[in-house]
């Protein structure tokens, strides 16, 4: 059902978050500036998708 499919598809984000972190991680050991603005990226799109939910709710 839904609830299934939505905790499929919440432990695949967070599998492909964590991914992404490890990559942030290597970049990181090369340049740590560039590493900063990618976790920067990742928190903004993290923040930008919670919001979007949180407001499809209360409008629900």
């Amino acid at each position: 059902g839904a609830i299934a499919r939505a905790k499929f598809a919440i432990e695949s984000a967070l599998d492909a978050y964590s991914r992404a972190a490890d990559t942030v991680i290597e970049v990181g050991r090369l340049d740590k500036v560039e590493a900063s603005k990618l976790l920067d990226d990742m928190a903004e799109s993290s923040q930008s998708i919670v919001a979007k939910f949180v407001k499809t709710l209360k409008s629900e």
